[in-house]
């Protein structure tokens, strides 16, 4: 027996199931255009055989993500693998119809990546898959910088194709993606807000990026930093950063309370003497009560675009059933829903 079990360790020691990368075409980025029926699927790797590299988009035309995908592979020399995928962008036509269409794949094959990044983008498709050349860095990687740093700095709440396909299964709650625009000035992507969807669609509703860290912050997902500034009295600069956030949802038959218990520090403002109690309560005071204002704003947007992106649906059906009614997205626009927070200076910085 001692033979047996040694020839199966050495059997199982082996790379039985090693993929050269010379065989490979890596992709990093992956883009959807059009619907169900007439899709159009972009595929970006970096062709690293060539002598000074390059950037390789293979555009494809088929019925569905996987059919795209098949027809690519007949324009390459190498299988194309998505095994190290960092983003996948689909255009607003796209994202228009039912989203999980185009990512059903990606939970079907064990090889693809689940941690990948997905956002959706206004305009032509190619112009943000071209963007990494004038960088002279992979595409991919420059997405998955790109949306690490806006998840670091709460302006998006960070999506992967694996959370996004689990919410939206989820039939009490929705998504907000990244939403990106090319700035005219520099051709480069930038976040233009938050892409609301209602249920599984994109309907055109955004939050814009100056409001989207609200947005994190109601949603309970705020990265390492999140920093808002204002004007205060005599157009004084005031930029105060967040450094504790605990969110209590109250579910009644009168509707929902969303109580905020917030922690500032102050980042920025010229006046100083914060040292005095009188003008750092009073200032406590303004912060409040902008972030009062501005939270039930967003709250407002949320509703009208009867998008569920707090999963508010799900609190209700489990703490006050009666509060419940089909077709929930109409319910939940109608529903009497109130922010307050409760601001606490905690710092005020080296200065005083």
């Amino acid at each position: 027996y001692s033979l047996i079990f040694l020839i199966i360790f050495l059997c199982l020691a082996g790379c039985w199931d090693e993929r050269q990368l010379k065989n490979l075409s890596a992709v990093t980025l992956v883009g959807a255009d059009g619907v169900v029926g007439d899709m159009k699927g972009y595929y970006v790797y970096d062709e690293i055989s060539a002598p000074q590299g390059g950037t390789i988009i293979i555009e494809s035309h088929g019925n569905s993500a996987l059919d795209t995908r098949q027809h690519a592979q007949l324009k390459v020399q190498q299988t194309l693998d998505l095994s190290i995928l960092s983003a996948f962008l689909l255009t607003t036509k796209s994202a228009s119809e039912d989203l999980y269409e185009y990512i059903d794949i990606y939970y079907r094959d064990p090889l693809n990546p689940m941690t990948a990044r997905i956002a959706v983008v206004e305009g032509d498709m190619k112009s943000y898959l071209k963007v990494a050349e004038a960088w002279q860095m992979e595409a991919g990687e420059y997405y998955k910088g790109f949306f690490h740093n806006l998840e670091d700095n709460s302006f998006i709440i960070p999506y992967t194709i694996q959370t996004a396909g689990v919410a939206l299964t989820d039939p009490d709650r929705d998504l907000a993606l990244p939403y990106l625009k090319i700035d005219k000035n520099s051709n480069k992507p930038e976040l233009g807000g938050l892409a609301l969807f209602s249920e599984r669609s994109f309907h055109g509703d955004i939050v814009p990026a100056k409001d989207s860290m609200y947005v994190t912050l109601l949603n309970d997902t705020k990265g390492t930093a999140a920093v808002l500034s204002y004007m205060y009295e005599d157009n004084s600069p005031l930029s105060v950063r967040i450094l504790d956030l605990n969110r209590d949802v109250q579910i009644s038959k009168e509707g929902i309370t969303i109580d905020l218990d917030i922690k500032i520090t102050i980042d920025e403002y010229p006046e100083n003497k914060l040292y005095d109690e009188k003008k750092r309560q009073k200032i406590q005071r303004y912060v409040q009560a902008k972030f009062d204002e501005e939270f039930t704003r967003v709250i407002k947007d949320l509703q009208k675009a009867k998008s569920d992106i707090l999963g508010i649906g799900g609190m209700v059906r489990a703490y006050e059933n009666s509060l419940y009614k089909e077709p929930w997205r109409e319910t939940y626009s109608t529903l009497p829903i109130k922010v307050t927070s409760k601001v606490t200076i905690i710092r005020t910085g080296i200065m005083f």
